[in-house]
Protein backbone atom coordinates (compact mmCIF):
# COMPACT_ATOMS: atom_id res chain seq x y z
CA UNK A 1 0.00 0.00 0.00
CA UNK A 2 1.48 3.30 -0.90
CA UNK A 3 1.28 7.15 -0.21
CA UNK A 4 2.48 9.97 -1.69
CA UNK A 5 2.51 13.42 0.59
CA UNK A 6 4.89 15.99 -1.02
CA UNK A 7 8.22 14.78 -1.83
CA UNK A 8 7.71 12.04 0.10
CA UNK A 9 6.34 8.03 -0.95
CA UNK A 10 5.72 5.76 1.55
CA UNK A 11 4.94 1.86 1.36
CA UNK A 12 3.26 0.34 3.70
CA UNK A 13 2.45 -3.66 4.78
CA UNK A 14 -1.13 -4.86 4.83
CA UNK A 15 -1.38 -4.11 9.03
CA UNK A 16 -0.69 -1.14 8.00
CA UNK A 17 3.06 -0.32 9.41
CA UNK A 18 5.35 1.63 7.33
CA UNK A 19 8.07 -0.67 5.47
CA UNK A 20 9.61 2.23 3.74
CA UNK A 21 10.09 5.79 2.76
CA UNK A 22 11.36 7.63 -0.21
CA UNK A 23 12.42 11.29 -0.88
CA UNK A 24 11.87 12.54 -4.41
CA UNK A 25 13.16 16.05 -3.37
CA UNK A 26 16.20 15.62 -4.98
CA UNK A 27 14.85 14.20 -8.38
CA UNK A 28 12.67 17.44 -9.84
CA UNK A 29 9.87 15.84 -10.57
CA UNK A 30 6.00 16.10 -9.66
CA UNK A 31 4.47 12.41 -9.06
CA UNK A 32 0.76 12.94 -10.65
CA UNK A 33 -1.03 9.69 -9.31
CA UNK A 34 -0.12 5.76 -8.86
CA UNK A 35 -1.56 2.91 -10.89
CA UNK A 36 -4.14 0.39 -9.52
CA UNK A 37 -2.33 -2.46 -8.71
CA UNK A 38 0.36 0.07 -6.48
CA UNK A 39 3.33 -1.11 -8.86
CA UNK A 40 4.13 1.78 -10.95
CA UNK A 41 4.16 5.93 -10.40
CA UNK A 42 3.28 8.44 -13.08
CA UNK A 43 5.31 11.41 -13.17
CA UNK A 44 6.53 14.57 -15.15
CA UNK A 45 9.14 17.51 -15.06
CA UNK A 46 9.65 19.79 -17.72
CA UNK A 47 11.16 17.70 -20.51
CA UNK A 48 9.53 14.11 -20.05
CA UNK A 49 6.63 11.74 -18.72
CA UNK A 50 7.84 9.07 -16.36
CA UNK A 51 6.69 5.39 -15.68
CA UNK A 52 8.78 4.45 -12.34
CA UNK A 53 8.99 1.67 -10.16
CA UNK A 54 6.81 2.57 -7.08
CA UNK A 55 9.45 -0.01 -5.07
CA UNK A 56 12.79 1.19 -6.44
CA UNK A 57 12.21 4.82 -7.91
CA UNK A 58 13.72 3.45 -11.06
CA UNK A 59 13.02 4.74 -13.94
CA UNK A 60 10.85 1.91 -16.19
CA UNK A 61 9.81 4.15 -19.60
CA UNK A 62 9.70 7.81 -20.36
CA UNK A 63 8.32 9.99 -23.30
CA UNK A 64 9.73 12.68 -23.87
CA UNK A 65 7.05 15.91 -24.20
CA UNK A 66 8.48 17.24 -27.40
CA UNK A 67 8.07 13.86 -29.46
CA UNK A 68 4.55 13.51 -28.02
CA UNK A 69 3.41 17.45 -28.65
CA UNK A 70 2.68 18.03 -24.72
CA UNK A 71 2.03 21.32 -23.32
CA UNK A 72 0.67 23.68 -21.32
CA UNK A 73 -3.30 23.09 -23.06
CA UNK A 74 -2.65 18.93 -22.63
CA UNK A 75 -3.63 16.26 -19.91
CA UNK A 76 -2.10 12.86 -19.66
CA UNK A 77 -2.60 9.29 -18.52
CA UNK A 78 -0.62 5.82 -18.53
CA UNK A 79 -1.63 2.50 -18.54
CA UNK A 80 -1.55 0.76 -15.58
CA UNK A 81 0.85 -1.09 -16.84
CA UNK A 82 2.57 2.09 -17.90
CA UNK A 83 3.30 0.57 -21.56
CA UNK A 84 0.68 3.28 -22.98
CA UNK A 85 0.09 6.66 -22.81
CA UNK A 86 -3.15 8.78 -23.66
CA UNK A 87 -2.63 12.50 -23.95
CA UNK A 88 -5.45 15.22 -24.23
CA UNK A 89 -4.69 17.88 -26.38
CA UNK A 90 -7.57 20.29 -25.80
CA UNK A 91 -6.56 22.92 -27.85
CA UNK A 92 -6.24 20.76 -30.77
CA UNK A 93 -9.73 18.73 -29.84
CA UNK A 94 -8.00 15.23 -30.04
CA UNK A 95 -6.44 12.29 -27.82
CA UNK A 96 -3.34 11.02 -28.93
CA UNK A 97 -2.24 7.39 -27.52
CA UNK A 98 1.77 6.39 -27.77
CA UNK A 99 3.81 3.70 -27.18
CA UNK A 100 6.11 4.44 -24.72
CA UNK A 101 9.04 1.90 -24.56
CA UNK A 102 8.97 3.03 -28.55
CA UNK A 103 8.21 6.33 -27.77
CA UNK A 104 5.92 6.10 -30.95
CA UNK A 105 2.78 7.93 -31.59
CA UNK A 106 0.08 5.03 -32.01
CA UNK A 107 -3.31 6.80 -32.54
CA UNK A 108 -4.90 10.31 -32.55
CA UNK A 109 -8.48 10.43 -32.58
CA UNK A 110 -10.65 13.80 -32.98
CA UNK A 111 -12.93 13.83 -29.48
CA UNK A 112 -14.12 17.33 -28.06
CA UNK A 113 -11.72 17.61 -25.25
CA UNK A 114 -12.18 20.95 -23.71
CA UNK A 115 -14.25 19.17 -22.04
CA UNK A 116 -12.23 15.51 -20.73
CA UNK A 117 -12.31 16.28 -16.67
CA UNK A 118 -10.46 13.06 -15.92
CA UNK A 119 -8.86 9.64 -18.04
CA UNK A 120 -9.17 6.07 -16.36
CA UNK A 121 -7.75 2.66 -17.89
CA UNK A 122 -9.75 -0.12 -17.29
CA UNK A 123 -8.12 -2.64 -14.21
CA UNK A 124 -7.23 -4.76 -17.19
CA UNK A 125 -6.09 -2.34 -19.44
CA UNK A 126 -8.82 -3.67 -22.04
CA UNK A 127 -10.55 0.12 -22.38
CA UNK A 128 -9.73 3.62 -21.70
CA UNK A 129 -12.35 6.15 -20.28
CA UNK A 130 -13.16 9.91 -20.76
CA UNK A 131 -14.92 11.45 -18.19
CA UNK A 132 -16.62 14.56 -19.10
CA UNK A 133 -17.31 17.54 -17.14
CA UNK A 134 -21.36 16.60 -18.05
CA UNK A 135 -21.53 13.29 -16.97
CA UNK A 136 -20.78 11.97 -20.54
CA UNK A 137 -17.76 8.96 -20.24
CA UNK A 138 -16.83 7.52 -23.55
CA UNK A 139 -15.85 4.11 -23.80
CA UNK A 140 -12.91 3.14 -26.14
CA UNK A 141 -10.62 -0.22 -26.92
CA UNK A 142 -7.30 0.55 -25.70
CA UNK A 143 -5.38 -1.75 -28.40
CA UNK A 144 -6.87 -0.19 -31.00
CA UNK A 145 -8.56 3.37 -30.11
CA UNK A 146 -12.22 2.12 -31.30
CA UNK A 147 -14.93 3.50 -29.96
CA UNK A 148 -17.36 1.38 -28.15
CA UNK A 149 -19.97 3.54 -26.46
CA UNK A 150 -20.56 6.59 -24.71
CA UNK A 151 -23.02 6.33 -21.21
CA UNK A 152 -24.66 9.25 -19.85
CA UNK A 153 -25.46 10.53 -16.41
CA UNK A 154 -22.56 10.19 -14.44
CA UNK A 155 -20.37 12.89 -13.00
CA UNK A 156 -17.37 14.70 -11.85
CA UNK A 157 -17.25 11.81 -8.84
CA UNK A 158 -17.25 9.39 -11.18
CA UNK A 159 -13.11 8.19 -11.17
CA UNK A 160 -12.87 4.70 -11.08
CA UNK A 161 -13.43 2.04 -13.40
CA UNK A 162 -14.18 -1.43 -11.53
CA UNK A 163 -13.80 -4.68 -13.41
CA UNK A 164 -15.46 -7.48 -12.26
CA UNK A 165 -15.82 -11.37 -13.54
CA UNK A 166 -19.37 -12.36 -14.09
CA UNK A 167 -20.62 -15.21 -15.81
CA UNK A 168 -16.50 -16.37 -17.20
CA UNK A 169 -16.44 -12.52 -18.30
CA UNK A 170 -15.12 -9.17 -17.29
CA UNK A 171 -17.99 -6.56 -16.43
CA UNK A 172 -17.23 -3.12 -15.78
CA UNK A 173 -18.60 -0.82 -13.10
CA UNK A 174 -18.47 2.61 -12.86
CA UNK A 175 -17.75 4.14 -9.17
CA UNK A 176 -20.57 6.39 -8.54
CA UNK A 177 -21.92 9.17 -6.03
CA UNK A 178 -25.19 7.09 -5.48
CA UNK A 179 -23.53 3.74 -5.90
CA UNK A 180 -22.10 1.46 -8.55
CA UNK A 181 -23.19 1.24 -12.37
CA UNK A 182 -22.36 -1.42 -14.36
CA UNK A 183 -21.51 -1.97 -18.02
CA UNK A 184 -23.88 -4.50 -19.83
CA UNK A 185 -23.96 -5.72 -23.32
CA UNK A 186 -27.67 -6.22 -24.77
CA UNK A 187 -28.05 -7.50 -27.56
CA UNK A 188 -25.11 -5.90 -28.79
CA UNK A 189 -25.90 -2.72 -27.42
CA UNK A 190 -24.23 -1.13 -24.26
CA UNK A 191 -26.14 0.33 -21.26
CA UNK A 192 -25.69 1.52 -17.80
CA UNK A 193 -27.14 -0.50 -14.76
CA UNK A 194 -27.25 0.11 -11.30
CA UNK A 195 -25.97 -2.65 -9.50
Amino acid sequence: IQRVSGDDVFIYDLQGELVEQYSIEDMYISIEYVSKDGKNIFADDFENLYVMDAATLKEKGKIAKDKCEYDENCTYAFSNDGDICVIIDKAKGQFRSYDVEEESLLYTVDINATYIEKVIFAENDKYVYFVFEDGLVSQYVCDTMEHKCDVEGLDSITDDIIEKEQDGESVYYFDYVTGMYMLKDYEGQLKLEQD
